[in-house]
Protein backbone atom coordinates (compact mmCIF):
# COMPACT_ATOMS: atom_id res chain seq x y z
CA UNK A 1 0.00 0.00 0.00
CA UNK A 2 2.54 2.37 1.27
CA UNK A 3 4.71 1.45 -2.14
CA UNK A 4 1.87 2.82 -4.21
CA UNK A 5 1.27 5.70 -2.73
CA UNK A 6 3.88 7.53 -4.89
CA UNK A 7 2.80 5.39 -7.73
CA UNK A 8 0.15 6.27 -10.45
CA UNK A 9 -1.38 2.70 -9.93
CA UNK A 10 -2.92 0.97 -8.21
CA UNK A 11 -5.77 2.18 -6.55
CA UNK A 12 -6.70 -0.92 -4.75
CA UNK A 13 -4.28 -3.60 -3.17
CA UNK A 14 -5.30 -7.12 -1.20
CA UNK A 15 -2.70 -8.76 0.95
CA UNK A 16 -3.21 -12.53 1.89
CA UNK A 17 -1.33 -15.47 3.46
CA UNK A 18 1.33 -17.63 1.49
CA UNK A 19 -1.06 -20.37 1.80
CA UNK A 20 -3.79 -18.77 -0.38
CA UNK A 21 -2.94 -19.15 -4.36
CA UNK A 22 -3.57 -15.89 -5.89
CA UNK A 23 -4.67 -16.96 -8.63
CA UNK A 24 -7.29 -19.34 -8.24
CA UNK A 25 -10.41 -16.63 -7.73
CA UNK A 26 -11.99 -19.49 -5.50
CA UNK A 27 -8.96 -19.30 -2.83
CA UNK A 28 -8.83 -15.67 -3.04
CA UNK A 29 -12.58 -15.60 -2.27
CA UNK A 30 -12.54 -18.04 0.39
CA UNK A 31 -9.79 -15.91 2.14
CA UNK A 32 -11.61 -12.75 2.05
CA UNK A 33 -14.99 -14.33 3.23
CA UNK A 34 -13.21 -16.07 6.22
CA UNK A 35 -9.74 -13.72 6.87
CA UNK A 36 -11.08 -10.60 6.33
CA UNK A 37 -12.97 -8.09 8.59
CA UNK A 38 -14.24 -4.52 7.00
CA UNK A 39 -13.89 -2.59 10.20
CA UNK A 40 -10.15 -4.05 10.98
CA UNK A 41 -8.94 -4.99 8.05
CA UNK A 42 -9.49 -2.16 5.46
CA UNK A 43 -6.83 0.75 5.01
CA UNK A 44 -8.05 3.87 3.15
CA UNK A 45 -5.34 6.16 2.63
CA UNK A 46 -6.52 9.93 1.14
CA UNK A 47 -4.90 12.36 -1.16
CA UNK A 48 -2.17 9.65 -3.47
CA UNK A 49 -0.92 9.80 -6.41
CA UNK A 50 -2.94 8.59 -9.47
CA UNK A 51 -2.43 9.29 -13.21
CA UNK A 52 -4.03 12.82 -14.68
CA UNK A 53 -6.42 11.29 -16.85
CA UNK A 54 -8.17 8.98 -13.69
CA UNK A 55 -12.23 10.18 -13.80
CA UNK A 56 -12.22 10.14 -10.80
CA UNK A 57 -10.66 13.43 -9.87
CA UNK A 58 -13.43 15.85 -9.33
CA UNK A 59 -12.88 19.60 -10.87
CA UNK A 60 -12.18 20.89 -6.97
CA UNK A 61 -9.96 18.44 -6.09
CA UNK A 62 -6.20 18.81 -5.94
CA UNK A 63 -4.69 17.34 -9.51
CA UNK A 64 -3.86 13.29 -10.18
CA UNK A 65 -4.67 12.76 -6.19
CA UNK A 66 -7.07 10.23 -5.20
CA UNK A 67 -7.57 7.58 -1.98
CA UNK A 68 -6.43 4.55 -2.01
CA UNK A 69 -7.48 1.23 -0.54
CA UNK A 70 -5.92 -1.84 1.50
CA UNK A 71 -7.47 -4.75 2.09
CA UNK A 72 -5.81 -7.24 4.41
CA UNK A 73 -7.38 -10.70 4.22
CA UNK A 74 -4.39 -12.52 6.19
CA UNK A 75 -4.93 -14.70 9.21
CA UNK A 76 -4.98 -11.48 12.11
CA UNK A 77 -2.11 -12.05 15.21
CA UNK A 78 -2.61 -11.72 18.79
CA UNK A 79 -4.46 -13.89 21.63
CA UNK A 80 -8.22 -12.91 21.15
CA UNK A 81 -7.88 -15.74 17.62
CA UNK A 82 -7.45 -19.24 17.08
CA UNK A 83 -4.86 -19.22 14.26
CA UNK A 84 -6.18 -22.81 13.87
CA UNK A 85 -9.52 -21.86 12.69
CA UNK A 86 -8.32 -20.04 9.78
CA UNK A 87 -7.12 -23.09 8.10
CA UNK A 88 -9.81 -24.26 5.52
CA UNK A 89 -11.89 -26.85 6.15
CA UNK A 90 -12.89 -30.00 3.89
CA UNK A 91 -16.70 -30.67 3.46
CA UNK A 92 -17.99 -32.73 5.19
CA UNK A 93 -19.37 -36.03 3.43
CA UNK A 94 -23.25 -37.49 4.25
CA UNK A 95 -21.97 -40.62 2.45
CA UNK A 96 -24.92 -42.95 0.51
CA UNK A 97 -28.40 -42.10 2.41
CA UNK A 98 -29.81 -45.03 3.95
CA UNK A 99 -31.69 -47.66 1.49
CA UNK A 100 -34.84 -47.29 3.64
CA UNK A 101 -35.40 -43.36 2.67
CA UNK A 102 -38.52 -42.23 1.17
CA UNK A 103 -39.13 -39.29 0.09
CA UNK A 104 -40.58 -36.18 1.84
CA UNK A 105 -42.11 -33.09 1.51
CA UNK A 106 -40.79 -29.47 2.60
CA UNK A 107 -43.56 -29.32 4.66
CA UNK A 108 -43.15 -32.84 6.03
CA UNK A 109 -39.54 -31.83 6.55
CA UNK A 110 -40.17 -28.40 8.11
CA UNK A 111 -42.79 -30.41 10.44
CA UNK A 112 -39.62 -33.11 11.58
CA UNK A 113 -37.15 -29.88 11.27
CA UNK A 114 -39.05 -28.43 13.96
CA UNK A 115 -39.63 -31.54 16.32
CA UNK A 116 -36.00 -32.09 15.90
CA UNK A 117 -34.92 -28.52 17.31
CA UNK A 118 -37.40 -28.37 19.96
CA UNK A 119 -35.96 -31.79 21.54
CA UNK A 120 -32.73 -30.37 21.32
CA UNK A 121 -30.14 -27.53 19.83
CA UNK A 122 -28.94 -28.82 16.51
CA UNK A 123 -25.73 -28.00 14.17
CA UNK A 124 -26.42 -27.57 10.45
CA UNK A 125 -24.43 -30.84 9.84
CA UNK A 126 -26.70 -32.58 12.02
CA UNK A 127 -29.76 -31.68 10.38
CA UNK A 128 -28.20 -32.69 6.92
CA UNK A 129 -27.32 -35.94 8.60
CA UNK A 130 -30.73 -36.44 9.82
CA UNK A 131 -31.89 -35.80 6.31
CA UNK A 132 -29.70 -37.27 4.08
CA UNK A 133 -31.28 -38.92 1.21
CA UNK A 134 -33.94 -36.03 1.04
CA UNK A 135 -33.96 -33.78 -1.69
CA UNK A 136 -31.15 -30.60 -0.11
CA UNK A 137 -33.50 -27.99 -2.09
CA UNK A 138 -36.35 -28.88 0.08
CA UNK A 139 -34.71 -28.95 3.04
CA UNK A 140 -32.76 -25.75 2.71
CA UNK A 141 -36.33 -24.46 2.16
CA UNK A 142 -37.83 -26.14 5.03
CA UNK A 143 -34.91 -24.93 7.24
CA UNK A 144 -34.85 -21.24 5.79
CA UNK A 145 -38.72 -21.47 6.85
CA UNK A 146 -37.52 -21.91 10.61
CA UNK A 147 -34.58 -19.66 10.48
CA UNK A 148 -36.14 -16.63 11.52
CA UNK A 149 -37.21 -18.24 15.08
CA UNK A 150 -34.01 -19.99 15.39
CA UNK A 151 -31.11 -18.59 17.54
CA UNK A 152 -27.54 -20.11 17.89
CA UNK A 153 -26.43 -21.35 21.37
CA UNK A 154 -23.66 -19.94 22.54
CA UNK A 155 -21.63 -23.74 22.07
CA UNK A 156 -18.26 -23.75 20.25
CA UNK A 157 -17.40 -24.58 17.70
CA UNK A 158 -20.52 -25.15 15.82
CA UNK A 159 -23.19 -22.94 17.90
CA UNK A 160 -26.19 -25.09 16.83
CA UNK A 161 -29.60 -23.71 16.49
CA UNK A 162 -32.09 -23.68 18.40
CA UNK A 163 -35.52 -21.71 19.20
CA UNK A 164 -35.21 -18.67 20.56
CA UNK A 165 -37.81 -15.48 21.41
CA UNK A 166 -34.51 -13.44 22.64
CA UNK A 167 -32.48 -12.82 19.56
CA UNK A 168 -29.89 -14.50 17.41
CA UNK A 169 -27.65 -16.01 20.04
CA UNK A 170 -29.19 -17.99 23.00
CA UNK A 171 -26.19 -17.77 26.66
CA UNK A 172 -24.00 -15.56 27.50
CA UNK A 173 -22.57 -13.20 24.88
CA UNK A 174 -20.02 -10.12 24.52
CA UNK A 175 -21.26 -7.42 23.26
CA UNK A 176 -19.35 -6.10 19.94
CA UNK A 177 -17.26 -3.02 20.77
CA UNK A 178 -18.83 0.73 19.14
CA UNK A 179 -16.85 1.77 16.48
CA UNK A 180 -16.58 5.67 14.81
CA UNK A 181 -17.55 4.25 11.30
CA UNK A 182 -20.29 2.09 11.80
CA UNK A 183 -23.93 4.45 13.42
CA UNK A 184 -25.87 1.60 14.26
CA UNK A 185 -22.70 0.67 16.72
CA UNK A 186 -21.45 3.76 17.37
CA UNK A 187 -21.14 4.71 21.09
CA UNK A 188 -22.86 8.22 21.61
Amino acid sequence: MLGSSKMAIPKIAYVFDEDVDIWDDNQVKWAMAFRFDPIRDTVIIPSMNTMTVDPMIAKGDPPATISKIGFDCTIPWGDQWVQSDFQRSAPFELGDPPTCVSPMSEDKIAQEMESLLHSAPRSWKELLQHFNGQDYRDVYRAFGRLRPKLGRVMQPPYYPYAFSSSGDFIGETTPAQPTRSDRLHHAS
